[in-house]
C-alpha cells in the first residue's frame, strides 16, 4: 500500500498529514460507512415518527428505542444493545388483562333502565 505525506499549509509547514492511496479495503470500508449512515437515517426517520406519535417535537433516546425495537430488521441487528435512558417496550401480559366475558356482563349491567328511577321526585315533576 503506497502512501504519501503532504504539507498542510493552513497549519504551517511543520504539520504533515498522512494520506494513504485508495485501495480495495479503503473502498470497501467507505461503502460500509455509507451503508451505516444510510441505516442511521432510517433510524432517525423511525425515531421521528415515534416522537410524533407521542406528540413530541424532539427525538429523545426513548423514541430511538421504540423505533429500533418496533422495526424487525433493526430489532434483530441491535438485539443485544442497551440504549441509555431508553426504558422498555410497553407490554402487558395477556393473563393480567380482564377477561372479555366480564366486560360483557358489566356492559349489560350498565344498560339497565334505572335512569328514571334514579331521578328525584322534583326532577320528575319538572320533566
Amino acid at each position: 500500500m503506497k502512501a504519501w505525506w503532504s504539507v498542510d499549509r493552513r497549519r504551517g509547514r511543520s504539520a504533515q498529514i498522512w494520506r494513504p492511496e485508495s485501495d480495495e479495503n479503503t473502498r470497501c470500508s467507505a461503502a460500509a460507512t455509507r451503508g451505516f449512515f444510510g441505516h442511521e437515517v432510517g433510524v432517525l426517520e423511525l425515531a421521528g415518527n415515534a416522537a410524533r406519535d407521542n406528540k413530541k417535537n424532539r427525538i429523545v433516546p426513548r423514541h430511538v428505542l421504540l423505533a429500533i425495537r418496533n422495526d424487525e430488521e433493526l430489532g434483530r441487528l441491535l438485539s443485544g444493545v442497551t440504549i441509555a435512558h431508553g426504558g422498555v417496550l410497553p407490554n402487558i401480559n395477556p393473563v393480567l388483562l380482564p377477561k372479555k366475558t366480564a366486560e360483557k356482563a358489566s356492559d349489560k349491567a350498565s344498560k339497565s333502565p334505572k335512569k328514571d328511577a334514579a331521578k328525584s321526585p322534583r326532577k320528575q315533576a319538572r320533566s
